[in-house]
This record gives C-alpha cells, sequence and structure tokens, in this order.
C-alpha cells in the first residue's frame, strides 16, 4: 500500500481522490467523483470553457440543463442523441419544461425545444424526449455561454437541473 498524502482537511483529500481516479484507467470509487466537471482536460477544452461568459437566467423561461459527457457524446454521436435520453427525472415536473439546454464542460452545447417527454421503452425506469433546435432567440440567449456558478456549488451532482 502506498499513503499518496495524509493530514488533509476532508476537502483537501477528496479532490487528491478525485484527481487520482481521473489519472488511472479503470480506477473507480463506489460513490462518484468529487467535483467531476473540474476533471482531466484539454487546455483547449478549460480555454474554451473558463473564457465564455455566464449566461444569465431568464425569469420568464422555463428550463431544464442536462449535463452530458463525452464518453456518451462519443458513444452517440450528437449532442441531440446524448442529451435527449435516459434520464432519471419527474415526468410530471419535466413535461411542463418547454426547453433542455445541453451543458457539456460546464458550456451550453446547444437548446432543444422539447416536443415531449415519455418513459423510456428500454429503460422505464427513466425518460427521454423528443425535440428539435430551439429557434434562434432563445439559442443566442444561452448558446457557447457558461453554466453560472449557482448551478456548479458543491452537492449539485445530479446531471439534470432545473429552472422552473
Amino acid at each position: 500500500h502506498v499513503i499518496q498524502r495524509y493530514g488533509l482537511t476532508e476537502k483537501e483529500a477528496f479532490e487528491v481522490e478525485a484527481a487520482l481516479i481521473d489519472c488511472y484507467p479503470g480506477l473507480t470509487n463506489i460513490q462518484g467523483g468529487y467535483s467531476s466537471d473540474r476533471g482531466v482536460n484539454s487546455a483547449e477544452v478549460l480555454q474554451r470553457a473558463l473564457s465564455c461568459e455566464e449566461f444569465v437566467d431568464q425569469p420568464d423561461l422555463k428550463y431544464c440543463i442536462i449535463k452530458i459527457n463525452d464518453y456518451w457524446l462519443n458513444e452517440r454521436g450528437s449532442v441531440y442523441e446524448t442529451v435527449r435520453k435516459h434520464w432519471k427525472v419527474n415526468l410530471n415536473r419535466v413535461q411542463k419544461i418547454p426547453y433542455v439546454l445541453a451543458a457539456h464542460n460546464g458550456v451550453i452545447a446547444e437548446v432543444f425545444e422539447v416536443d415531449h417527454w415519455y418513459r423510456a421503452e428500454e429503460m422505464p425506469e427513466r425518460c427521454m424526449f423528443d425535440g428539435k433546435v430551439a429557434v434562434d432567440d432563445i439559442r443566442l440567449i444561452f448558446l457557447n455561454k457558461r453554466l453560472p456558478k449557482h448551478y456548479t456549488k458543491k452537492g449539485m451532482a445530479s446531471p439534470v437541473l432545473y429552472h422552473d
């Protein structure tokens, strides 16, 4: 056994743990990683994400933000196919939300107008939606803008966030 660090605060220990999990392929933990949104990235991805301005919440719009990752984006081939399915959400709640913001590496990659949400046939405990790219007036509010800090606070590990 090798002890990497000792005498750390809990926060410091979580940071070291997350970094080690990121460094060693196949290494996992029973619980998801700490601050995985700040995990391994290229300098290009970080520069793009950190240089974007934050979007401003729109009090008159209802939307949910769904965080997508590289694994599923590569697996499914498009932002739409990645963001539209298999989410653990309250179906009654999301059916009242007309827009989905697809967040990738903390930046809104696309905005979709939802036609309808429904239970996924192949995974009935999860939901999915059908929709289309939102009109430009809505897209331009969010597209290529960073998530505001209140959506990235510690404890907000859920991939689905609501503004309703």
